[in-house]
């Protein structure tokens, strides 16, 4: 292979895989307020933070990161209660042990739900891992999207600086921020070096819940 054959080949390769990190997942219809008909339990007492993610999508990873930091900066007292609620397929509990899961069990308080074959992802209308949905106490949808530029890209975006405003002073994004990721209920996506499935067991110390 030519030099000038080579370079165009990296040339066209890098273009396709920024054209594939800077293209958003499917969008669907997101509810408006918290739907009745959902197993998600929900407080008056504090606003309700939720996480849809598939637990080997790789890029899921930054969104984590970007959520804990989001978080930590937030006022204790007025911390709205996570839900990490992660796809499994029926009957394969063992998915929940993969890197996004182990750092999700690092947030103090959170909760981690098992979100078999993705029913609780279509009741709230998520298509895409990394799609956080932040609700008030009286169960209003303030904010829905992502924290990401790009997949997998750990850094300052849009969709983090509307969350943060959302936690801080209450108020309503004024428009869905674009949610970078895979399909947050496909059941063949191949888990990369940093992802990689075992087994866990359900118990209370870990809090997940069927």
């Amino acid at each position: 292979m030519t030099i000038g054959a080579w370079a165009l080949c990296v040339t066209v390769i890098t273009s396709l895989t920024w054209s594939y990190d800077l293209t958003p997942g499917a969008k669907a219809a997101v509810v408006r307020s918290w739907p009745s008909e959902t197993s998600l339990q929900r407080s008056d007492d504090s606003a309700r933070l939720l996480c849809f993610l598939h637990p080997k999508c790789p890029c899921s990873v930054a969104t984590v990161s970007s959520l804990k930091k989001l978080l930590a900066e937030s006022d204790s007292a007025d911390r709205p209660s996570l839900t990490f609620v992660v796809y499994s397929p029926p009957g394969e509990s063992s998915w929940l042990e993969t890197t996004i899961c182990r750092k999700c069990r690092e947030f103090p308080d959170a909760t981690i739900y098992r979100d078999e074959d993705g029913r609780e992802a279509r009741r709230f209308g998520s298509t895409t891992s990394g799609h956080v949905l932040l609700f008030s106490r009286s169960g209003q949808r303030l904010f829905t999207g992502g924290l990401t530029a790009s997949r997998g890209h750990d850094g300052p975006s849009a969709g983090q600086e509307a969350l943060r405003l959302c936690l801080i002073a209450g108020a309503v994004a004024d428009r869905e921020y674009c949610v970078f990721g895979c399909s947050v209920t496909s059941s063949g996506i191949a888990p990369s070096n940093s992802v990689r499935t075992g087994q866990i067991q359900d118990s209370e110390d870990l809090r997940v819940f069927r």
